[in-house]
């Protein structure tokens, strides 16, 4: 199960998430020849233990009866930085993996007999260098957010029905409230406001941060926009990027109401060139269902991923990907952005500017 671009269309499938950037930056995957996770308070539920090999390192687990299927591939991602998207089970069980809200009873496994399998997946961080750093091909693997026929119509409903229950499983932890009259502008993480394949080895935000994050920050505030940071990122890092880029936790004054996660999105099937890719997605629908204060007539989504938006595209004020820090003095993005956003910032409706025109707004 992938959740990067796929092509669908083939009976063997390559994942091209596996060839593009990762949705985060993480520390190195574990190097040791041997670690251990242990089931904590099992209660009287059965144990089962359980030997993994991946990419040539042994680790032990255990799981409870009563963990899901997702539970262990979590289990597994916090071992090899794998995500479970990305993750191939095999030896496990005989045939498909099955789906990841079932039980770890389901598969049947022997109390008290070790089981081995294997775990297939490219950690995140291990991608292909060349094409991270070759934007030409990485724009090539993006999905056009304004062609036509992005979301196959027959698909709608299912959009729909992941929208409904990512709302209802959404606990937003506010950081400050929704001002009376703001606008809402929505910031991806990485590669739009930090380098995150610097991030994370030994460096300072000044290394890793966006020419002008603060001054950027401190001027959509100043001009009454809401903040709400969506990145692509387990919590665990993004709070500590946040942190480390002294966005959040400080004296600062930026009004960020709150964080969204990797959690918050789902896949969707889009038209690249003809093909039909599958890939994940920040659906806006679930802010504005939870914040009716914020429609698509006054939000903006910043990003450096038009797929990101294809359920919304003409929110999208799509960003170059900020990656090699060397250049970093040259960088004039968020300048740029923030010229644009307080010149808008007085409208009463948004839904009729085109922000591909962004730089030439007057």
């Amino acid at each position: 199960m992938d959740d990067g671009i796929v092509d669908v269309t083939r009976p063997s499938e390559t994942a091209v998430d596996e060839l593009e950037p990762p949705f985060m930056e993480q520390p190195d995957p574990p190097t040791a020849a041997h670690h251990a996770l242990e089931a904590v308070d099992a209660g009287d539920d059965n144990v089962y233990r359980l030997k993994m090999t991946h990419a040539g390192t042994r680790y032990e687990l255990s799981v409870c009866e009563t963990d899901t299927i997702y539970d262990l591939k979590l289990f597994c991602y916090s071992l090899t930085n794998v995500p479970p998207e990305r993750q191939k089970i095999i030896g496990l069980v005989k045939g498909k993996l099955p789906s990841d809200e079932l039980l770890v009873l389901d598969l049947h496994l022997s109390v008290g007999k070790v089981k081995d399998f294997m775990l297939v997946g490219t950690p995140e961080g291990d991608e292909i260098k060349e094409l991270r750093q070759n934007s030409d091909i990485l724009n090539d693997l993006d999905v056009d957010a304004d062609a036509q026929g992005v979301i196959d119509p027959q698909l709608d409903r299912r959009n729909k029905r992941r929208i409904r229950e990512a709302v209802e499983k959404w606990k937003p932890d506010i950081m400050l409230p929704p001002r009376k009259d703001a606008k809402l502008l929505v910031l991806d993480l990485d590669y739009t406001l930090l380098d995150c394949k610097t991030w994370g080895k030994n460096t300072t935000s000044e290394d890793f941060a966006r020419p002008g994050l603060h001054e950027f920050l401190r001027r959509v505030t100043d001009a009454k926009w809401d903040i709400m940071i969506w990145s692509q990122t387990h919590w665990r890092y993004l709070e500590q990027k946040l942190l480390e880029l002294n966005m959040i936790g400080g004296d600062n004054e930026y009004n960020i109401v709150t964080v969204l996660d990797r959690q918050t999105m789902f896949s969707v099937h889009s038209n690249r060139k003809g093909k039909i890719v599958r890939h994940e997605v920040k659906a806006l629908q679930i802010i504005w269902d939870r914040f009716p204060e914020y429609t698509a007539n006054n939000t903006v989504h910043i990003d450096d991923l038009s797929r990101n938006a294809v359920l919304q595209p003409q929110n999208l004020l799509k960003c170059h990907a900020f990656k090699n820090t060397t250049r970093g003095t040259t960088d004039r993005e968020l300048y740029d952005m923030a010229d644009y956003l307080e010149k808008i910032a007085s409208l009463d409706d948004l839904s009729h500017l085109d922000h591909k025109q962004f730089r030439k707004y007057k």
